[in-house]
């Protein structure tokens, strides 16, 4: 089997994050493809909770909660989630680095996911007990394309699956049920807009 070819490296490509004046408006961009990699952008108030990359690791929990600027890369293969931006734990055969650039009104959040050919576009989404860290639930997406593909509208019907039954989010170990789930639920800038609960 041939393998698919390299794309043409991207020399350098702009992303504006706020207006030629350094004006900027709350909002989020949608994933978008550069090369082999995909990039999301949140533009989040300075008061709104904060994102923060979580990672389970073999020793336990890992939060990369730092309130100034932060570049943090997670592994392929590790299962992360990044509060208040999706409920569920994602793991995927991409690595993905996630940037934090604080402002005075403003914080900056970037996404970007991918950077290597010959990758299967595989998926995982995993809840875990909140009380023993069991692993509840998980749902295995061979071939489910990339990063922005999978959390964007991909995960939406697995969220949804494991909301409506009560069996699939109690504990096989020690009987703890898992809140419901949100699926990608990036900054909706409309006044008096509800957040995401965080659990």
């Amino acid at each position: 089997m041939a393998s698919a070819p390299i794309p043409e490296p991207i020399v350098r490509y702009l992303v504006p994050f706020a207006e030629a004046d350094g004006r900027a408006e709350p909002g989020c961009e949608p994933w978008r493809a550069y090369g082999q990699h995909q990039f999301w952008l949140g533009r989040y108030p300075a008061d709104e909770p904060p994102l923060h990359v979580q990672e389970l690791r073999p020793e336990g929990l890992l939060e990369f909660d730092r309130p100034d600027f932060l570049l943090h890369r997670v592994v392929a293969g590790t299962p992360y989630r990044v509060t208040h931006l999706f409920g569920f734990w994602h793991v995927s055969d991409e690595d993905l680095l996630w940037f934090q650039f604080p402002r005075t009104d403003l914080v900056f959040y970037v996404a970007l996911a991918g950077g290597m050919t010959g990758l299967g576009g595989d998926h995982s989404i995993v809840w875990y007990c909140g009380e023993c860290a069991h692993e509840i639930y998980r749902r295995d997406l061979h071939g489910a394309g990339n990063t922005g593909e999978l959390l964007t509208p991909g995960a939406t019907p697995v969220v949804e699956a494991f909301n409506a039954d009560p069996a699939l989010r109690r504990c096989p170990s020690c009987g703890w049920e898992h809140p419901p789930a949100y699926p990608f639920s990036p900054l909706d800038p409309t006044p008096g807009a509800r957040r995401p609960p965080e659990w």
